[in-house]
């Protein structure tokens, strides 16, 4: 705790008004400041951008992303530009979605993330997308972790409206100022971590960050709550802070497979895909059994155009547990990648279907292709 918060937590008991109204203010010009210079920082990008210094305008727009306490579609959206006029249009289509994610009449993000996926498909980059583990982690009594990130096809949540500003009176006030000051720290503890995984689960990304980071601050030991925190910051657009988290999180609890294969996740949705090998290969040697890390790993060769890895890897799965829908369909797409006859693949759709695989419609479509031209079922 700095001594700034310390000195406000103390006095308010005494002068609870005054002084409450003192640190109240203290924050409001702290998120003020950092707003203004947020959009300092974008305006300096968009001069760039318009003397064609790419390069230098996408520091600038990533600068005011990480600044920037809320996610704003304008952000991410420049910096997605950047990157697709730079040449990167598989990075860029990141930041799009993001963008339409959170505004999805956003139309200049649309047309735009329309063409990078068109060059993607030129490019034979583009697929239909492996997925990733959508299988919950273990649950911690005091600390539930949520679904690990699906990347890369995350659901479309139109985020929540903002809510009225409410005048609070002076009890009020106290409780959402300072609930450490509220019952026993154990209780205010609880009560942080319950907001923050509420915050996460509703996909209220700022709201989370936020939270998460109280609690840490309140409990640094915390391995599950960094790791929420570093997805927090991640889906923010704060990947400096989301990847210094995840180092954290390693340093305290270096031989923790979750670790890894949550930030080997983070590096998949960041493009960053040598750093994600890496991680998913030091979660793997960890725990070698562990079917989430191998189909994640598999989904990353796949997508990448690695279909014999893949397919070694989707097999194994596949027989390890044949009852796991994601597995399935990603081996379908792997026999598809490495050119295996319509029969061998149509199984393993119907399997996936069998089994309730979350991607139904594409599953369906695709099936009744393969039927359409002859293949039937073994």
């Amino acid at each position: 705790m700095t001594f700034r918060r310390l000195l406000c937590g103390l006095a308010l008991g005494a002068l609870a008004a005054g002084t409450l109204t003192s640190c109240a203010a203290d924050r409001q010009r702290a998120v003020e400041q950092r707003r203004t210079t947020a959009f300092d920082l974008y305006a300096e990008g968009e001069d760039l951008e318009r003397r064609g210094e790419y390069d230098l305008a996408l520091q600038k727009y990533r600068a005011a992303l990480e600044m920037e306490v809320l996610e704003r579609p304008a952000f991410l959206y420049k910096v997605g530009r950047m990157h697709h006029l730079l040449g990167d249009p598989e990075r860029a289509l990141l930041f799009y979605d993001r963008a339409l994610e959170l505004a999805p009449d956003f139309s200049m993000a649309s047309a735009q993330r329309e063409l990078a996926r068109l060059q993607l498909v030129e490019q034979g980059v583009v697929r239909d997308r492996a997925e990733l583990d959508a299988t919950p982690p273990p649950r911690a009594p005091l600390a539930p972790t949520v679904e690990a990130p699906l990347f890369p096809t995350p659901p479309a949540v139109r985020p929540p409206s903002a809510t009225v500003h409410e005048s609070l009176a002076g009890a009020q006030a106290r409780t959402i100022l300072f609930p450490e000051l509220q019952g026993t720290p154990a209780t205010a503890l609880d009560d942080e971590r319950r907001r923050a995984t509420e915050a996460t689960d509703a996909r209220r990304w700022t709201d989370a960050a936020l939270a998460w980071a109280r609690v840490v601050e309140q409990a640094p030991e915390d391995v599950s709550a960094r790791l929420e925190l570093a997805r927090a910051y991640l889906r923010t657009g704060r990947t400096r802070r989301s990847f210094d988290m995840y180092e954290a999180a390693v340093q305290m609890d270096p031989a923790n497979p979750e670790v890894h294969l949550q930030w080997a996740n983070a590096c998949v949705e960041t493009g960053d895909w040598r750093a994600a090998v890496e991680h998913y290969g030091r979660a793997r040697s960890l725990d070698p059994d562990n079917v989430r890390v191998l189909n994640n790993l598999g989904a990353l060769h796949l997508n990448r155009g690695n279909f014999g890895e893949s397919l070694t890897l989707f097999r194994d799965i596949v027989a390890r547990r044949p009852d796991w829908a994601p597995a399935r369909l990603n081996l379908a797409l792997a026999l598809e990648g490495y050119g295996a006859p319509a029969p061998e693949i149509v199984p393993h759709l119907e399997a996936y279907l069998r089994l309730g695989g979350a991607r139904r419609d594409e599953a369906e479509n695709w099936l009744l292709r393969l039927r359409q031209l002859g293949a039937g079922t073994q």
